[in-house]
């Protein structure tokens, strides 16, 4: 009887059994092709975006991702060694040569410049701190809000950015920004490019909280702009926090009656 079974399950077909045996072996194979990531080194962790309009994303615990040309790779292994940056998934995706490795959120891959983004904005802009290069039209100081409007501003997107980084969870933070920021970001690659602050919390958090009682210094006067038809109003300076202040570059569209960060950069 149990011979029977045993053949009822196995069968007597050559053809059969090496079939399974093969899925057996595939199995095998790319569990081991995929393998376990290392954490990435805090210098590297964050979303990068090339000049080519690639863009890499690197967590801090060694997984990521890369969309480029016809190269694809979600949640693939980063490794960082022998000058070398490769990220792949099952033994498939992409190697740079590290020309330059990251310094003030840049670094040079394959010959092709990065960017780390610690900022979002919908329009053309190489920084949050200066204007763009198409159409800018400055107007008058009646268009822009009073020092402490701006600063409330500030304060509360900083606000809403600590729960963020606090909980690992950016929806609050997404919901209160601009139609046109969410119409070209999602939460995801926002809460991708701030993984650096999400992955070192507790270490900022605590600076972050004292924000709220601490007086914004402005680099320069808080000026508008129009572009596209839109009111921009652009934001720049510090907060004297300790052990180390932090730093900002806003930027809020005027909608509907009501300032919406659709810029933001932060650093500490």
């Amino acid at each position: 009887m149990r011979k029977k079974i045993y053949r009822a399950i196995f069968g007597q077909n050559t053809k059969t059994n090496a079939f399974i045996a093969l899925g057996i072996l595939l199995f095998v194979a790319l569990g081991c092709f995929g393998g376990k990531t290392e954490p990435a080194p805090p210098e590297y962790v964050g979303l990068w975006k090339g000049a080519d309009g690639s863009i890499l994303t690197i967590r801090a615990d060694g997984s990521g991702d890369y969309e480029g040309g016809s190269t694809k790779v979600t949640n693939g292994s980063v490794t960082i060694n022998d000058g070398k940056l490769s990220l792949k998934l099952m033994g498939i995706g992409k190697t740079f040569q590290i020309d330059s490795a990251p310094s003030a959120d840049r670094m040079t891959l394959d010959n092709i410049n990065f960017k780390r983004n610690g900022e979002f904005t919908s329009f053309d802009e190489t920084d949050a701190s200066t204007p763009a290069k198409t159409v800018v039209n400055d107007k008058s100081k009646e268009d822009v809000p009073a020092d402490a409007e701006v600063e409330s501003l500030v304060k509360a997107s900083i606000a809403d950015f600590a729960e963020a980084v606090k909980q690992d969870d950016f929806t609050n933070f997404y919901s209160k920004s601009s139609e046109d920021f969410q119409d070209s970001y999602t939460i995801e690659q926002v809460k991708d490019s701030f993984v650096s602050f999400t992955s070192q919390r507790e270490k900022i958090l605590p600076i972050l909280n004292k924000i709220s009682e601490t007086p914004a210094r402005f680099n320069d006067e808080n000026r508008v702009r129009t572009e596209k038809g839109n009111k921009i109003l652009l934001t720049e300076g510090e907060f004297a926090t300790s052990p180390q202040p932090v730093k900002f570059a806003n930027q809020y569209v005027l909608e509907k009656g009501d300032w919406k960060l659709i810029g933001f950069k932060i650093r500490l």
